[in-house]
C-alpha cells in the first residue's frame, strides 16, 4: 500500500524511451506520472480495473496484472488522431514531438504500465486515515517557522500560468474549465472552524477564509485557536541526527504574558 508518489511498471521507462522520444520529454512524463491516471480517467478513454482485481497485489512485484488501466486502441496497438492527441495532452513537451514520439509515448506508459499510486493524491485523501496525523505534522512545522524564521510574504498570489495546464487559479484550470474553488484567498473554507470571536467574546464556530486561517498560524494569533501545541520537539527528527533550532525564550516570555 502507499501513501504517497508513485510507482509500478515505470522503472524500465528510460531504458526503452529515453533514445526515443528525448531525455527532456522522458522527465516530463515521470514529473507527472502520478497525476495522468486520474486526468486520462476523466477524459473517458481509459477504464479503471474493479476493486477485486488489485487487492492483495504487490506493489509493481509482477503480480495482479490486472490491477491495471484498459485504454482505448491499446488493444489493436492503433490509436485514432484524437485518441493521440488526448493521450499527448497530459505531458506538454510532447506539443511538438512526432506521431511516432507519441504512439512510442503511448504504448508504453498507457497500454504496457502498471502505474499505482498513492492515497494521498487529491482533495479524497482526506478519506484515508494517514491524512490526519499528517497535515497537523506540517501545521505545527509552519508555526515553528513562524517562531524561529517567520515568512516574509504572505501575499496571496495567483499562480502563473506555465503551461496548458494552468490557468490563473489552479492546475487543471485551462483542462477542466475550473477556477478550482476552495484555493483562493477568500475562499471558504469546508466546515467550521472554533475559534475565538471578537464580537461574541467567546470561542464560537464558524466559517473561516483560507486567509483568515493562516493569519491565526501566527504565532501572535494562535490563542485566537482552541488548541496549541505542547511543544516543538522532533525525537524522530533527532534519531536521524537532524536537529531543529530551539524557540527563542524571549519569544516564550512574551507570548506567556
Amino acid at each position: 500500500r502507499m501513501i504517497g508518489g508513485s510507482g509500478g511498471d515505470c522503472d524500465d521507462w528510460s531504458d526503452d524511451l529515453k533514445s526515443i522520444i528525448g531525455e527532456f520529454r522522458l522527465k516530463n512524463i515521470e514529473e507527472y506520472s502520478t497525476f495522468f491516471g486520474r486526468f486520462i480517467y476523466r477524459e473517458d478513454i481509459c477504464t479503471m480495473p474493479s476493486k477485486d482485481k488489485c487487492i492483495g497485489t504487490g506493489q509493481g512485484d509482477g503480480n495482479g496484472e490486472d490491477c491495471r488501466m484498459f485504454c482505448s486502441g491499446c488493444d489493436t496497438g492503433t490509436f485514432t488522431s484524437d485518441e493521440i492527441d488526448t493521450y499527448s495532452l497530459m505531458f506538454e513537451s510532447f506539443g511538438d514531438a512526432t506521431t511516432d514520439q507519441k504512439i512510442s509515448m503511448i504504448t508504453k506508459v498507457y497500454c504496457d504500465s502498471k502505474i499505482l499510486v498513492g492515497e494521498q493524491i487529491e482533495a479524497s485523501s482526506a478519506v484515508d486515515v494517514t491524512f490526519w496525523p499528517i497535515h497537523p505534522a506540517l501545521e505545527r512545522l509552519l508555526q515553528y517557522r513562524q517562531l524561529v524564521n517567520p515568512l516574509g510574504d504572505y501575499e496571496w498570489d495567483g499562480v502563473v500560468a506555465s503551461d496548458g495546464l494552468w490557468n490563473s487559479e489552479c492546475m487543471w484550470g485551462k483542462v477542466f474549465d475550473t477556477t478550482c474553488t476552495g484555493h483562493g484567498e477568500t475562499d471558504i473554507v469546508t466546515g467550521k472552524s472554533y475559534v475565538w470571536d471578537e464580537d461574541a467574546g467567546d470561542f464560537v464556530a464558524k466559517y473561516l477564509t483560507n486567509q483568515a486561517f493562516v493569519e491565526m498560524s501566527k504565532p501572535e494569533h494562535t490563542w485566537k485557536l482552541p488548541y496549541v501545541y505542547a511543544t516543538f520537539d522532533h525525537e524522530h527528527c533527532e534519531k536521524e541526527g537532524i536537529y531543529f533550532e530551539k524557540v527563542p525564550e524571549t519569544f516564550i516570555e512574551r507570548t506567556s504574558n
